[in-house]
């Protein structure tokens, strides 16, 4: 489990390529309003198509498995906080 924080501020991530996770499930849980930044939305990408779902207030709920290519627009202002949950994380590192 870990928070983190999208911004412009210099040490914090502004954004995040496209990637599979390597955890079974993944849950993103928004920790402030979409009126606190601009842009920097989680996306999810099939069939070359990017899906932005259209709830990032605080609370709202993104799950979804190792299976699903996803990535961080990149912010262009503010601050976006998340709370990202792995379960059944498999460290692929350790073979």
């Amino acid at each position: 489990m870990i928070i983190r924080k999208y911004s412009l501020e210099e040490n914090n991530r502004d954004s995040l390529i496209e990637h599979y996770d390597s955890s079974e499930e993944t849950i993103n849980i928004a920790l402030n309003y979409k009126s606190d930044y601009e842009n920097g939305e989680l996306y999810f990408k099939f069939d070359d198509k990017k899906y932005i779902p259209n709830t990032y207030n605080s609370g709202d709920v993104h799950i979804h498995n190792k299976y699903i290519l996803h990535g961080v627009n990149k912010i262009t202002k503010g601050s976006r906080w998340t709370l990202i949950i792995f379960l059944n994380h498999i460290n692929r590192n350790n073979n």
